[in-house]
């Protein structure tokens, strides 16, 4: 980083827009920032520093809110404005303090915050907001603030932090100057992958103890204590899975000892019970063939009662075909008697239907001469309808008529008034053309108007200056007022023989003009109102007579064809009661009275009929299963069920004890099987991973430096760093010895204060003159300053060499040269000037008059009563 342009405006000391242009002092050597004490030297840095991070240089705790000039006014805001260059590209980035001005209006104070904004010019891309300005400058400069004042600007209290900072802080200042983040990332992968191998390992022993305390151990294995004792060890040893095999081996021998015991059991009991099942067929078989037999015997009991009932059923369907014809007789007589009744209703409507039918024919014939009225009132309706219409018309057009000679009177007025500007524009265009030719005109060359050779009377300029565009449109404005003049005159003379066409044809209608419109149509909807009245009426009473005469005619067929069906009904009737009382001789009865008698309810007989077919049915099974059992039980006897039922029970107690014993023995030789099987893969998974691990652990404590050696702990990223840790110190011994001529020599400490410590990055010094390595704390201010200066050179030197991505192009330093003696101080002058030449811009504030005479370059700060002013001395 490599800066170019510094504007401040009411930061710091400097209450008006203060610029810095460091592209006078140039890109490269030493220049000196001086002034009188408080005068704001520090300011410039820390302008420097709030424009890439938003702080201050240093650690003084200064936040943005603090930078607003006590000198400047309320409109004028505190900003700062850093252009600089990085890798060869131009960048800007603006800041603005946030602070808290009065307002312009009113009483009380309103805050004003910040703002950031950072520009690349190569791209154009521009980062907006204070958090995203902040991670950009960053990721560009490759540093963040504190590393930033540890190598490229070191302010007041930050110079002896390069020489005393502890190995935690040189740790992160070099992950981010030599990248040796990836060996942290290293450490923690190394980690991750060590802990996910010892938690598999101790997972898989939790699973191998889990396993082994679910084994299954009989208390009548013969070797019950040896297995317990090498389970209780834990020690994943092979001898828990030997133990564990000869128990298996052993519950598999019992199992099949057990297995071919309970087949023979089995065989015994099934050929027992089948015996049984025999004797209780057999058996029932006797049971059945007696207690067949009985009922038997009963069923005759009821012979005499099953025919009486016979009998009943009988003469109970006889009656029910007859009465089928007894209901056609009721039917046919019940029909005789409607039609009686209706031909006396009907007869009678007849009479007050055509009564009904001759006043309604009275009423329309007085009506008739209202209907014709109607017609009339409907035909003057129309008349005054139709002239209402054509008025309204007429004065719509009277209207318009207005509107469009109106119009016409105010075109005609715009186009005399084109009309008068085209005349006028066109002599003022030739009246200034006159003078502009006239302009041109030389003694003894031709005029172009009149070919004269002397001119004595040219024209002047008159007029103002008329172009043709003008011209043209003034003239086009002429001819467009007077193209609208023809269209309304034609529109007028179309409408005035509307007005008069419409006024001829009312006129017809023999209504005055003059007529109100209104008036006429309530006097048609009037006529109207009267002329439906009328009709409405005659329209109901004919209405009425057709609905009547229509109801007429139907009556009177109705009353034709009963008259006609009441004889028709009556031979009917004679011929079923013939009929009826046929079948009831026909069928056997002796009279109508002992017919219904025999009439037996259909739920009734329904019964009588189940139970003579119940009867029948069982007496005839019956038969047949005596006949069928008698056939099978010839020749045999009843068998003794009870010693077979013993013997079955003996039996069936013997495999009750062997199938618990087989239970116990199977259930117990799968659990143990399982787990045989379970450990036997998870001992091999867990030797395998044990030898992972133990690689795995070694390798993680050695990269982590956990592991203590003579030289303490150390990690792997912490040697990496070592390693760029001592080229710093090499190169700061080159300079410490120009310093102070040999006298100091700095180094990496060799050991740690105990074993415990992580070591690494910590610095101590050999005093020659003692030939004794110390603390560099021991030092003197003097002796400190030197050595800070030459471990920043160092660093410096070996950041430009070793990381291509961080470039330090410039460095600030705003401490400690009031300390040194004039010999040193010159070396000092001299270390940094070799050291910027060519290479890079080195800026150092003091007051120290040494450094004024010596150093050429100067930024002066000179305080005054309104603010610091800044000069540049080249």
């Amino acid at each position: 980083m490599r800066p170019c342009k510094l504007v401040m405006s009411a930061f710091g000391p400097f209450a008006r827009s203060t610029e810095l242009d460091f592209e006078i002092i140039g890109s490269e050597g030493l220049f000196l920032i001086t002034g009188d004490t408080g005068a704001g030297k520090t300011s410039i840095f820390d302008a420097i520093c709030f424009a890439l991070y938003g702080e201050s240089s240093g650690n003084q705790g200064r936040t943005s809110k603090s930078f607003r000039s006590d000198y400047a006014s309320d409109d004028t805001e505190t900003t700062v404005e850093f252009t600089f260059r990085h890798k060869g590209n131009l960048y800007k980035v603006f800041r603005r303090a946030e602070y808290t001005r009065k307002k312009y209006k009113g009483e009380g104070t309103v805050k004003v915050p910040g703002q950031a904004e950072l520009t690349d010019f190569q791209t154009g891309k521009i980062v907006s907001g204070i958090t995203n300005v902040n991670s950009a400058v960053k990721d560009l400069i490759g540093l963040n603030k504190d590393q930033f004042n540890q190598t490229v600007m070191i302010a007041q209290g930050e110079f002896l932090k390069i020489l005393n900072a502890k190995s935690d802080d040189r740790k992160r200042l070099f992950q981010t100057i030599f990248k040796t983040g990836i060996y942290e990332e290293l450490k923690d992968r190394l980690y991750e992958k060590n802990t996910n191998a010892r938690d598999r390992k101790n997972q898989i022993k939790q699973i191998i103890d889990h396993s082994l305390s679910s084994i299954v151990i009989p208390e009548s294995y013969d070797h019950k204590e040896e297995l317990k004792n090498s389970i209780s060890v834990s020690d994943l040893s092979e001898t828990v899975l030997d133990e564990v095999n000869k128990l298996v081996s052993v519950e598999k021998e019992s199992k099949s000892v057990l297995e071919k015991e309970m087949i023979l059991n089995s065989e015994q009991l099934n050929k027992t019970t089948k015996e049984l099942a025999e004797a209780y067929s057999v058996n029932n078989e006797f049971d059945s063939l007696e207690k067949n037999t009985n009922e038997s015997v009963l069923l005759n009991e009821r012979k005499d009662e099953i025919a009486i009932l016979e009998e009943k059923i009988l003469k109970a369907d006889k009656a029910a075909e007859i009465s089928v014809k007894k209901t056609i007789v009721e039917k046919t007589r019940n029909d005789y008697m409607e039609n009686e009744k209706t031909i006396s209703r009907t007869k009678k409507e007849l009479e007050e239907l055509k009564n009904a039918v001759e006043s309604v024919n009275n009423k329309i014939n007085a009506a008739k001469q209202n209907e014709t009225e109607a017609i009339k009132k409907r035909i003057e309706a129309d008349r005054f309808e139709h002239a209402a219409k054509l008025i309204n018309e007429y004065l719509v057009q009277e209207r318009y008529y207005e509107s469009e000679w109106k119009r016409y009177e105010s075109i005609s007025e715009e186009n005399r008034k084109n009309s008068d500007r085209s005349v006028m524009l066109r002599d003022q265009f030739f009246r200034y053309q006159y003078g502009y030719i006239a302009a041109e005109l030389k003694e003894g060359i031709p005029c172009p108007v009149c070919g004269s050779l002397t001119h004595p009377h040219p024209a002047e300029f008159e007029g103002q200056f008329v172009t043709q565009e003008m011209l043209d449109k003034a003239d086009h404005d002429r001819d467009e007022s007077v193209r609208l003049l023809n269209e309304i005159k034609e529109k007028i003379s179309i409408i005035k023989n509307d007005k008069d066409r419409i006024s001829s044809e009312i006129s017809e209608y023999g209504i005055s003009i003059e007529s109100d419109p209104e008036e006429l149509f309530e006097k048609a909807s009037s006529l109207r109102s009267e002329a439906q009245q009328a009709e409405e009426l005659i329209a109901g009473l004919r209405a009425q007579a057709s609905e009547l005469s229509q109801r007429f005619d139907k009556t009177d067929a109705v009353f034709n064809n009963e008259k006609e069906r009441k004889d028709k009904l009556y031979l009917q009737l004679i011929d079923d009661e013939s009929e009826y009382f046929g079948s009831i001789i026909d069928n056997g009865f002796s009279s109508e009275e002992d017919y219904l008698s025999a009439i037996c309810d259909h739920d009734e007989l329904k019964q009588y009929k189940q139970t003579v077919n119940d009867y029948i049915f069982r007496k005839n099974s019956l038969t047949e299963k005596i006949n069928e059992l008698e056939n099978i039980l010839n020749g045999r006897k009843r068998i003794d069920v009870d010693e077979l039922e013993k013997q079955i029970e003996i039996i069936k107690t013997i495999s009750t004890e062997k199938q618990s014993e087989y239970m116990e023995v199977n259930s117990s030789l799968r659990i143990n099987e399982t787990v045989l099987s379970s450990i036997t893969e998870k001992y091999k998974e867990y030797d395998k991973v044990t030898k992972e691990w133990t690689l795995l652990n070694d390798l993680y404590e050695t990269v982590a430096g956990i592991k203590a050696t003579s030289r303490g702990k150390i990690s792997f990223e912490a040697y990496v760093q070592q390693y760029y840790f001592k080229k710093v110190i090499h190169a700061a011994n080159i300079r410490l010895r120009d310093l102070t001529g040999g006298a100091f020599l700095l180094r990496c400490k060799q050991e740690a204060a105990n074993l415990r410590s992580q070591t690494g990055l910590d610095l101590e010094v050999l005093d020659r003159n003692t030939g004794l390595w110390r603390d560099v704390s021991t030092l003197s201010g003097g002796e400190s300053f030197m050595a800070s200066l030459a471990m920043a050179l160092g660093l410096s030197d070996v950041v430009q060499s070793e990381n291509g991505g961080i470039r330090l192009d410039s460095m600030f330093i705003d401490e400690g040269f009031g300390t040194l003696s004039e010999g040193v101080l010159q070396q000092a002058v001299n270390m940094l000037e070799k050291l910027a030449d060519g290479k890079r811009m080195i800026g150092v504030i003091s007051h120290v008059s040494e450094l004024k005479d010596r150093i050429e370059k100067k930024i002066t700060v000179k305080k005054g009563i309104s603010g610091s002013e800044i000069t540049i001395n080249i």
